[in-house]
């Protein structure tokens, strides 16, 4: 998908993936085997079609998940901290360099930290999976991080010349159909800094 732009795949098995932009996902016209296995950049909203004779697996960043069918999102954005989020069902989440494995249930977050291990812990997974709906949340997330987004979905470039502030961590969402002008006027409201828009360009004073 390009950075502006998400998708939906419907694959050979009737499985429905929503792929976020700036993603890549990997499959097969076909699938063949003991599995129905793909391969995920970035992040994805799978809708997994049930059949227990062929396990579906997502391999993402050091992180593989092994579902019959159910729903969940996986976030391997950042390659250091993938992460699946169950919606539906259950799943198996694996460790590539650790062997580990982790079953998580609804509601439930697994998390590969920098040592290889799979950490669980609860979210709202209206919030992981609100991008489906075109509406980006960052939760703790930096100022640097959030602009980078921005930046890369409305297709224009940031300016700041404060590492300080770009350190500065937030909690904000904002609607992608909506135009940019909005989208910097919220980020202003509840950031301490000057933001502005100037030539298709974010300026942060």
């Amino acid at each position: 998908t390009p950075s502006n732009a998400t998708a939906e795949v419907v694959l050979a098995d009737g499985s429905v993936v929503s792929v976020n932009a700036g993603s890549r996902l990997v499959y097969p016209q076909k699938f063949t085997g003991a599995t129905r296995e793909v391969e995920l950049q970035g992040e994805a909203y799978f809708k997994v079609k049930h059949d227990e004779r062929y396990p579906f697996i997502v391999k993402a960043n050091g992180i593989s998940t092994k579902v019959l069918g159910t729903e969940f999102n996986v976030d391997a954005s950042d390659a250091s901290h993938p992460h699946v989020t169950l919606v539906e069902g259950s799943v198996s989440v694996s460790s590539v360099s650790h062997h580990m494995n982790k079953v998580i249930v609804p509601g439930e977050d697994a998390a590969l930290n920098v040592q290889g291990e799979i950490k669980v812990s609860h979210v709202d997974t209206n919030d992981v999976a609100c991008w489906r709906e075109g509406i980006e949340l960052f939760d703790d997330v930096s100022l640097r991080d959030i602009l980078v987004q921005m930046g890369s979905w409305y297709n224009v470039s940031v300016v700041c010349h404060d590492d300080a502030v770009l350190n500065t961590h937030l909690r904000y969402m904002y609607d992608r159909k909506q135009g940019l002008e909005e989208a910097v006027k919220m980020l202003n409201q509840i950031s301490n800094n000057k933001i502005k828009l100037h030539n298709n360009t974010i300026l942060v004073e």
